[in-house]
């Protein structure tokens, strides 16, 4: 897979508003703006290693990118472009 990934991807790459993960549908900002609903907003739950506890990382979903390789099978990867908040500087946050 990783030698896979060295290689060039093939050219065409198809761009995504909207994309549905495991029955969760995500929305770039741009397509967030327009519904009275935003749900442009990701979470990622950070870690450390031996405990549960880390910090949290929050962002805004710019683009939806799948990018595909060639091989056999041929492989998909979706790439997530976010905007991230830092969650060392709380000013501004609310809880």
């Amino acid at each position: 897979m990783v030698a896979t990934m060295a290689k060039r991807p093939i050219t065409i790459v198809q761009p995504y508003t909207r994309y549905k993960v495991h029955g969760v549908q995500f929305h770039n900002r741009i397509r967030s703006a327009n519904t009275k609903i935003y749900s442009c907003s990701v979470l990622v739950k950070g870690t450390r290693e031996g405990d549960n506890s880390g910090v949290d990382y929050y962002g805004v979903l710019e683009e939806v990118l799948r990018v595909e390789y060639l091989g056999e099978p041929i492989k998909r990867y979706v790439l997530f472009l976010c905007d991230w908040f830092n969650p060392a500087n709380a000013r501004g946050m609310r809880y």
